[in-house]
């Protein structure tokens, strides 16, 4: 007898801990779903990219060259991440002592103030 109103008492007070668990948890879980916050302006330390001319094979289609420099810049600058830097002729200097090279000198791209340099061929 003593048993069965131990088990009894021990369901109630379960039942009644459940209970308050659920009424002070429940509208915190809500109303975290409820907002969300969406802020323009994306990152704030965004990386500096440098896009080098694409380099064209003998009797390629200029206008290749000018798809290829918006399409990257377009989908660099999309993701937030990055800032594709607006080519100048110091840049094409560059690009042209590179090829000239046959190697890249990474110092003088940084010198230009790039974080990131893409370079195609």
């Amino acid at each position: 007898m003593r048993l069965r109103k131990y088990k009894r008492n021990l369901l109630a007070a379960t039942a009644l801990i459940g209970w308050m668990c659920a009424e002070t948890l429940l509208p915190a879980i809500a109303q975290a779903q409820e907002t969300i916050q969406v802020t323009p302006g994306g990152f704030q330390n965004r990386k500096k990219v440098a896009i080098a001319e694409l380099d064209l094979a003998r009797g390629g289609d200029p206008q290749l060259q000018a798809e290829y420099q918006k399409t990257m810049a377009y989908d660099l600058d999309f993701s937030d991440y990055f800032e594709p830097m607006p080519n100048n002729a110091q840049m094409a200097s560059q690009h042209a002592k590179d090829r000239q090279m046959r190697a890249i000198d990474y110092r003088a791209w940084q010198n230009l103030t790039a974080d990131i340099l893409v370079k195609a061929e």
